[in-house]
C-alpha cells in the first residue's frame, strides 16, 4: 500500500477511502487487484505465487475501478493481527465465491437442481459397493445436462468424485455434491468467467483477434500446473505473454506449425 511515488500513494488512499480495499482478482481468483499507477481509473492483477507448485502464475486481468471487486472496511491505520486475519478470510471467501457461487439465476437454478437430485440418491457408504455406487451416481448427475465443469474423461471424474466421497463419509449426498461443485465449478459459471476474461484480455492484447488463442494457451498452462508439471505450465504462460505483445493477428498462414522438426 505504501509503495510508489507520492501521487500514486495519494490516489490509492483516496480510492480506498471512497470505495474500500481492492479485492481478489475475479479472473485468476487468487491474485490481489492493484491500482494502476499509469492509469488511475483502472485496476489490474499481475498474478500470484502458487505455493503448491512453487511457481509464479501470471495474470493479465484489467478493469475499471467501478468494476473492481472491493472489500470493507478500509483501514486508515495499521490493522491489528486479528484484523489482518479477518481481511485474509474475507479475501479467501471472496475468491472462492467468484465462480462457484455466481449470482446469476441460471447458476442458482443449476446448483439447486444438482442438490435436489443428489438428495434423492440411494446413499449408503457402509460398504465398498455402496461407495462405488455413490461415486458413479454423482458422476452421472454431474455429466447429465453438463451442469458441472468436470473433466471430459468420465473415469477421471469418477475417481476424483470417489475420493471426495471417501474423505467425507459422514456427509449427506447433497453435502458431497456441494464439495463437487466447489472443486470443479459450474459449467455456466465457467462460460461467464471466460467471457469476462476475454473482455479484459481484449483491452490488453496487442491485437484483439488473438484473445481466443491467448485464452486457450492460458487454460493449457493452468492444466499443466494442476498436474504438477511446472515447466510446461510456465512455458505456456510465457507463450501467452508473447501472444499478448503481438500486434498482428495469428492465422494459419503465419503461425508456426508443430510438424516441422521434432517436438518434445
Amino acid at each position: 500500500m505504501v509503495g510508489g511515488n507520492k501521487d500514486a500513494l495519494l490516489t490509492r488512499i483516496i480510492d480506498g477511502q471512497l470505495n474500500g480495499r481492492l479485492g481478489i482478482c475475479p479472473s485468476c481468483e487468487k491474485g490481489k487487484m492493484k491500482l494502476k499507477d499509469t492509469e488511475a481509473a483502472k485496476a489490474y492483477c499481475n498474478g500470484y505465487f502458487d505455493e503448491e507448485n512453487q511457481a509464479r502464475i501470471p495474470c493479465f486481468y484489467e478493469c475499471s475501478l467501478k468494476e473492481a471487486p472491493r472489500l470493507l472496511p478500509w483501514y486508515t491505520e495499521e490493522p491489528t493481527e486479528e484484523e489482518k486475519e479477518k481481511m485474509k478470510a474475507m479475501a479467501e471467501e471472496g475468491a472462492s465465491n467468484n465462480i462457484n457461487s455466481s449470482s446469476t439465476s441460471e447458476n442458482i437454478d443449476a446448483k439447486a437442481k444438482l442438490l435436489k437430485r443428489a438428495s434423492k440418491l440411494n446413499w449408503n457408504l457402509d460398504s465398498k459397493s455402496g461407495i462405488k455406487e455413490a461415486a458413479q451416481d454423482l458422476t452421472t448427475l454431474c455429466t447429465k445436462d453438463h451442469l458441472v465443469d468436470v473433466p471430459n474423461d468420465d473415469k477421471i471424474t469418477k475417481m476424483e468424485i470417489g475420493r471426495l466421497v471417501v474423505q467425507n463419509r459422514s456427509k449427506t449426498a447433497s453435502e458431497v455434491m456441494e464439495l463437487v461443485i466447489h472443486k470443479f465449478g459450474l459449467t455456466q459459471a465457467k462460460i461467464e468467467k471466460e467471457k469476462k476474461q476475454a473482455k479484459s484480455l481484449s483491452a490488453v492484447c496487442g491485437n484483439a483477434e488473438n484473445v481466443g488463442v491467448m485464452q486457450a494457451i492460458l487454460e493449457l498452462g493452468d492444466l499443466y500446473f494442476k498436474e504438477g508439471n511446472r515447466n510446461a505450465g510456465a512455458t505456456y504462460k510465457k507463450v501467452a505473454q508473447a501472444i499478448k505483445e503481438l500486434t498482428f493477428e495469428i492465422t494459419a498462414e503465419n503461425a508456426k506449425g508443430l510438424g516441422k522438426g521434432k517436438t518434445k
